[in-house]
């Protein structure tokens, strides 16, 4: 299942480390997972700093609203 964070105004209302997200970049999609984040001084927004699986850091930092989240399909009760 694919879904967005869960924000009230420009606060992040979930930890997002670790999570396993997605980005269209320059006509590609990314996959990978959150390793760490900021808010931004210039703007007020969520950062994120996302690897590739295999430990290479992504070519951008996303905006934390405009990534995808991929949760698992399951329930967790």
């Amino acid at each position: 299942m694919i879904c967005k964070f869960k924000f009230k105004g420009k606060n992040l209302l979930e930890d997002p480390l670790y999570a396993i997200v997605s980005h269209k970049y320059d006509g590609r999609d990314l996959l990978g997972k959150v390793k760490a984040y900021y808010i931004s001084n210039v703007s007020g927004e969520v950062i994120l700093k996302v690897n590739y699986f295999n430990g290479e850091p992504w070519p951008i930092e996303p905006y934390a609203k405009s990534v995808d989240v991929l949760a698992p399909d399951w329930d967790y009760d």
